[in-house]
């Protein structure tokens, strides 16, 4: 009631309640009193006050309420990699126009199947073939995860087929041309 009413006429009673605001860790309150009254360098430091706050108590929404309001897309990825979820990361990525950044980061986290869904081109789904073969390569669960991408894929696979063959015999190229690269000890052990 009384806070809506601070307004941009009355910054001097604004800058009284935000501080009492602040004491009953009202942040979030404090933030609209900050946004009515015009006083919008004090909404980077409250929304800061405010994520801590919300992810202390474990309140995923409400911290992510405060991150949104984060001047820089890069220190609302920060935090989020730091004290949220991947799925907060990435939407937030998304939210903000990133999404190859969201892309790569599905591939590095291996979850093939989120990546997939995010496949609009021909270079995307290279891209994703790509790194799951370096995934299975390194040992990690790439064989799952070449699983989920091709079942996610299954309906764009006659239209991306080309391409894919083609990333695939460039893959293999790379490996015989590595192969050949290290020696004679490498061929006999393939013998």
């Amino acid at each position: 009631g009384a806070l809506a009413s601070l307004s941009a006429e009355q910054p001097e009673l604004a800058l009284v309640a935000i501080p009492a605001l602040e004491r009953l860790k009202l942040y979030d309150e404090a933030i609209g009193v900050c946004e009515r009254a015009g006083l919008s360098a004090r909404i980077e430091g409250l929304a800061r006050t405010s994520a801590y706050y919300h992810k202390q108590r474990g309140d995923q929404a409400a911290m992510l309420g405060a991150v949104r309001r984060f001047a820089k897309v890069e220190e609302r990825v920060r935090f989020l990699r730091k004290y949220g979820e991947r799925q907060h990361v990435v939407a937030m990525m998304l939210e903000n126009g990133l999404r190859d950044e969201a892309l790569d980061d599905l591939l590095v986290a291996g979850a093939w199947a989120e990546a997939a869904r995010l496949l609009d081109d021909g270079a995307d789904a290279e891209r994703l073939l790509l790194g799951a073969l370096q995934a299975r390569d390194e040992g990690s669960e790439g064989a799952e995860g070449v699983q989920q991408a091709e079942g996610a894929q299954a309906a764009r696979a006659e239209r991306l087929a080309p391409l894919l063959k083609a990333a695939a015999d460039s893959e293999a190229e790379r490996r015989r041309l590595l192969s050949g690269g290290e020696g004679d000890q490498a061929g006999a052990g393939h013998v």
